[in-house]
């Protein structure tokens, strides 16, 4: 089984390559297709580079790019176009899978329209939304979403054919449990943007003078960091762990996710997190405390860390992330994506594949 799979900037592969590694190896080859950045070798994963044509601005050139990409491709051996879900990579996808008349496997992240709409944002709402990328969910063999909140996500966008959720793995040699600080930190790791909680963690840095903070991520949003917190940035993924090592607590206070990294990388390293109603999956245990937005009730917990309190949880949170490896995810998304070509029910595959495991 060979899986073609647009994903234009190499730059950020690092983040994604654990999830790459483990699709390729479960399901013989994977071709990248992309327009910047540099390739990462691996002997299952191939990768194509693609010339976008000129334009006058992105969102023309992205236009002119669903155009012309599969005029790149034809050389290349391939049963299935697999995408992440996004506007450019998927509609990019849809439009190679048309043209050759190849199933077309989507995995589904998020809610892009309830983010668009939390940062008030006019393009997802476009003609251009509604009508092709609702199409290429309509045209998907197969769509398999990251959580349980997803699967009417996808119904709501026509999917035909959705498994059962299939959640991202962690690498637990990367991520693993290393012992508290000596003095309470609050780590934070992803993005500052709205959708993100990034105003209401600015209000808890503040509310908390004491306590000491990490944030690691691209600042996307207004941010006023005092003197106890230490806005570091992006982290290169090779170095993001150190972050999480030295945390006591992992804060994810997200408007909207699926099923956040940061949660099972957290867990993998024996810390608690504080979440929001909206971050947390159903489907995922919690190893730690849930709050919507409301400062007393986050401020309260943090201004009363206590190290036996977080070792205890840290280990169990722990515990339970170890079913989830990547090797686990890569047997699990293969044996799902299989079942574009063969017209097996997906469900009943995963099963099968998970008891064998």
């Amino acid at each position: 089984m060979k899986l073609l799979m647009p994903f234009w900037n190499l730059d950020i592969l690092p983040r994604y390559m654990p999830q790459f590694t483990a699709l390729a190896t479960h399901t013989g080859q994977l071709t990248i297709l992309y327009i910047h950045g540099e390739p990462i070798p691996h002997p299952d994963i191939k990768y194509r580079k693609i010339e976008p044509p000129r334009a006058l601005n992105r969102q023309h050139g992205m236009l002119r790019l669903m155009g012309s990409v599969h005029e790149q491709v034809e050389s290349i051996p391939f049963d299935i176009v697999y995408s992440l879900s996004g506007r450019w990579l998927q509609q990019a996808a849809a439009t190679i899978s048309k043209k050759t008349d190849t199933p077309l496997v989507i995995r589904l992240r998020g809610d892009e329209r309830r983010v668009a709409r939390i940062q008030n944002r006019k393009l997802l709402r476009s003609i251009f939304f509604k009508d092709q990328i609702r199409d290429s969910f309509k045209q998907a063999s197969l769509v398999i979403p990251i959580a349980q909140k997803l699967v009417k996500v996808a119904q709501g966008l026509g999917a035909k054919n959705i498994t059962n959720p299939i959640p991202n793995g962690v690498d637990h040699t990367k991520f693993k449990p290393t012992p508290q600080p000596d003095t309470p930190v609050v780590g934070y790791v992803g993005r500052v943007s709205i959708e993100k909680g990034s105003r209401f963690l600015n209000n808890l840095v503040h509310s908390t003078p004491k306590t000491h903070y990490l944030i690691a991520g691209e600042t996307q949003d207004h941010f006023n960091p005092p003197i106890n917190c230490d806005l570091l940035g992006p982290v290169p993924y090779t170095q993001i762990q150190e972050v999480y090592q030295a945390s006591s607590i992992i804060v994810i206070p997200s408007l909207i996710e699926a099923y956040p990294n940061a949660e099972l990388e957290a867990y993998a390293s024996a810390r608690p997190i504080i979440i929001t109603p909206d971050a947390h999956p159903e489907e995922a245990q919690l190893h730690g405390w849930k709050y919507p937005h409301n400062i007393e009730s986050w401020a309260h917990t943090i201004r009363h860390l206590r190290r036996k309190r977080l070792e205890t949880i840290g280990q169990e949170a722990h515990e339970y992330s170890k079913q989830f490896t990547w090797e686990i995810h890569g047997i699990r998304m293969a044996a799902a994506i299989s079942t574009a070509l063969t017209g097996e029910t997906p469900q009943e595959i995963e099963i099968e594949q998970e008891v064998k495991h």
